[in-house]
């Protein structure tokens, strides 16, 4: 699911396993994205911060509840092994834009996936912006015309109004982070 839902998706990498033996990942739109940032290095510098008293006294908790409370079984299937953390890139949008975009700039072709299946529609186009075939300009940034940009520059340059709760406003660490410290 996406929203504010949690979402069940299979952990890449084991499909050889068997059923009982496969991973699993639980995400949560509104738990587990840990907040927007305008730098990679905001960005790094929250991910630091996350350790397993806070993931798992505060995280794993919300998430379960909301998970239990759409698949009742879930507790009973499943076994909690750990966490992860990783940052993610995405363009920041009024409609939470998910498609690829594709660019490029100063001869540094610039992709950003959306989510991860969209790096396959993101490859023709790489290889228009390397042929220089199908170019579109819009000031100093090239895209490919008929390419996803081209498709969504309105809802690309669309940025989210102030007070909307979309995933490119959460900063839930520091929300989180207050609750717990609170409590």
């Amino acid at each position: 699911m996406d929203g504010w839902f949690p979402c069940i998706m299979p952990y890449e990498g084991d499909e050889e396993e068997e059923d009982a033996n496969r991973k699993t990942i639980l995400t949560h739109g509104k738990y587990t994205i840990m907040g927007s940032f305008k730098t990679y290095y905001e960005a790094l510098d929250c991910k630091s911060q996350l350790n397993d008293t806070f993931i798992e006294k505060i995280v794993k908790p919300l998430c379960e509840k909301d998970i239990i409370k759409y698949w009742p079984q879930f507790e009973n299937r499943f076994k909690y092994l750990g966490w992860k953390r990783t940052i993610a890139t995405k363009l920041k949008t009024e409609k939470e834009f998910r498609n690829a975009a594709t660019w490029e700039k100063d001869s540094v072709i610039y992709v950003i996936s959306g989510k991860i299946n969209n790096i396959f529609d993101a490859e023709h186009e790489v290889f228009s912006l390397i042929k220089h075939e199908n170019i579109l300009k819009w000031g100093e940034y090239n895209y490919v015309k008929g390419g996803e940009l081209d498709r969504s520059i309105n809802e690309v340059t669309e940025k989210p109004l102030r007070n909307l709760r979309n995933t490119s406003e959460l900063q839930v660490y520091d929300e989180l982070y207050l609750q717990f410290n609170n409590n």
